[in-house]
């Protein structure tokens, strides 16, 4: 419940128990694996397809370079060559996408409890007080420790809020700012305010940033 101070203006209790949660989804999980593994792909427009040695299906997940190419996933193969005729086709490797997905897990939980694996590329965690202060610094903490013990390739976006849903929606589906081995990586927050009423977007890749409220679309 809201207290009033000496001015007569509503504030939120600080003894009031807030709950922010964090949403950490990493970024073209399949082909960022794929490019981290193997070296000849890494810089290149990569296209993950079921199998190899055919053209007659779709592309099921995609590099940052082929994203900003304008490739999608669940894209055709044929339309993927189209806007991107040096894509390279990778077949997947789930069993190496299964061994991967421990690793950074390992490496989060070494800075936050995980609250719950949601698929094999997303997961949220729930915040403790001193995270709640500093939420910059925790999505820091976390990349560094997946850029320097998984590597620079394995990338995530993170996301908070008051619930998971909104803190999904702070997560984007890709940075497009060129990595840099001492880059943390993109960082998308939304931060609520006491009164949940105002939120915030930051890239870190670059020096903008919008406020926007819950339900907003943030730009």
């Amino acid at each position: 419940m809201p207290s009033v101070n000496n001015n007569g203006q509503k504030e939120w209790s600080r003894q009031r128990t807030e709950r922010v949660r964090a949403s950490v989804d990493f970024d073209g999980f399949f082909a960022s694996v794929e490019q981290q593994a193997r070296p000849r792909l890494r810089g290149r427009p990569v296209g993950m397809v079921p199998f190899a040695g055919t053209r007659s299906t779709c592309v099921i997940a995609c590099s940052k370079e082929a994203k900003s190419r304008g490739v999608k996933n669940v894209m055709p193969v044929a339309d993927a060559l189209r806007v991107c005729p040096d894509l390279v086709l990778a077949p997947q490797s789930p069993d190496l996408y299964r061994r991967a997905h421990n690793a950074p897990l390992s490496e989060i939980v070494a800075v936050i409890p995980i609250a719950a694996v949601k698929s094999i590329d997303e997961l949220t965690c729930d915040l403790g007080p001193r995270d709640i202060r500093d939420p910059e610094s925790l999505a820091g903490r976390i990349k560094r420790r997946i850029r320097d013990h998984v590597g620079p390739y394995v990338t995530c976006s993170i996301g908070f809020a008051a619930h998971r849903q909104l803190a999904k929606i702070a997560t984007p589906t890709f940075c497009a700012a060129p990595m840099r081995s001492s880059s943390t990586n993109c960082a998308a927050m939304i931060c609520t305010t006491r009164s949940a009423r105002r939120s915030r977007y930051i890239c870190r890749c670059t020096p903008s940033a919008s406020w926007a409220t819950p339900g907003a679309t943030s730009t």
